[in-house]
Parts: C-alpha cells; structure tokens; sequence
C-alpha cells in the first residue's frame, strides 16, 4: 500500500512564510530621528525669522516716531528763539524809554533848562536816543547822551538842526561804549547855539 505525505512541502512552505512576513525589517539606522531634528531645526529658524521681523519692525517704528518729535520740537524751538529774541529787542526799548522818561522828570524838576527847549528837544529825539545831561549857558546848550547806535545819533542831529530854536549845532564827540551792557551803543555831545528868541525866553 502506498502513502502520500501531502503534508510534508506545506509545512515548509509555511515556516517560509512566517519568516518571510512577520520577520522585522532591519531600520537603515535611526531615519526616524533625523527627520525630528530637521524638523524641530526648521521651527526654530522660522520662530527666529518672525522674532526677528518683530523686531525690526518695532525699531523702525520707534526710530521713525522719534525722527517725528525731533522735527516738532526743533519747529517749536525756531519758534520760541524767534519769539524770545523779539522780547529782548522789546526790554531794550522799554529800558531807553524808561531812561529817558527818567531824565525828562528830572530835568523839568530842576527846571534847569526852560520848558520849551526841553520839549522840542524831547518832540524831536527818537526812541533810540537817550539823555544824559543838558546844561544851559547863555545861549549855548550843551546836550550829552546815548544812543542804540551812530545812526540814531546821526539821525537825532539831523532832526535837531532843522528845529526853530537851534541857531547852530556842532556834532563833536560820537563814540562807541565798549563796555555798555546793549551791543551797539554809542555816547555822543551835542554843542548847540540857541535863537536869540528862544535864549531870552
């Protein structure tokens, strides 16, 4: 009687198989852990590009706003300088008014020079032009005073010589007062010849 082991191919077919497919592939060593760094590295450089654009952002901004208020404040600064300056100009001429008036009041107080003469001389001085002293002798007038500058002083002469009671007038000191607190002064004297008219008054 003949046997036929049917069996006998299968069960090598099957250890085959088991070995075949439920064997474990052998990794190409640990690809796995590559990729999460490269991963993890691209984060953090695109985390480093946003942080980075923040920042420039932000300094450009801080940069432009205070370009912004330099502007504004050197503006009001040319604004102010202009404005303060006028308010120097302003107390020098209070300063000369102040003087003059001064002067004025003392001189009609002495009553050292008659009335009339001292009020065309006042009608006829500028702004820029301030007394020292007036002294009469006979028909001489002797006028000593201060003025913002030469042209003033030319000006005051020229003014005074052209008035009814100046017969003659000479022009011998004019000098700048290199010490005076306004930048510009300068002293001068007056020698002026009255009319008869005004002399006997």
């Amino acid at each position: 009687m003949i046997q036929i082991n049917l069996l006998s191919g299968k069960e090598n077919l099957a250890k085959d198989f088991d070995t075949k497919v439920f064997a474990p592939k052998e990794s190409g060593g640990g690809g796995g852990s590559d990729q999460l760094y490269q991963i993890g590295a691209a984060i953090v450089f695109v985390v480093g590009l946003v942080l980075l654009g923040v920042w420039i952002f932000s300094a450009y901004s801080t940069m432009t706003g205070a370009k912004r208020t330099f502007n504004q404040k050197r503006n009001e600064k040319k604004k102010y300088e202009s404005l303060i300056n006028e308010q120097k100009v302003l107390k020098k001429e209070l300063a000369m008014l102040k003087r003059k008036t001064e002067l004025i009041n003392s001189l009609k107080a002495k009553q050292s020079v008659p009335v009339k003469i001292l009020e065309e001389l006042f009608n006829r001085c500028p702004d820029s032009v301030w007394f020292e002293s007036i002294t009469k002798k006979g028909d001489s007038l002797k006028l000593k005073g201060q003025a913002k500058n030469s042209e003033a002083a030319n000006n005051y002469y020229q003014l005074l010589s052209k008035s009814i009671i100046v017969r003659d007038i000479q022009y011998p000191v004019l000098k700048r007062l290199e010490k005076a607190k306004i930048p510009g002064i300068v002293y001068f004297e007056f020698k002026i010849t009255l009319n008869d008219k005004m002399d006997k008054e």
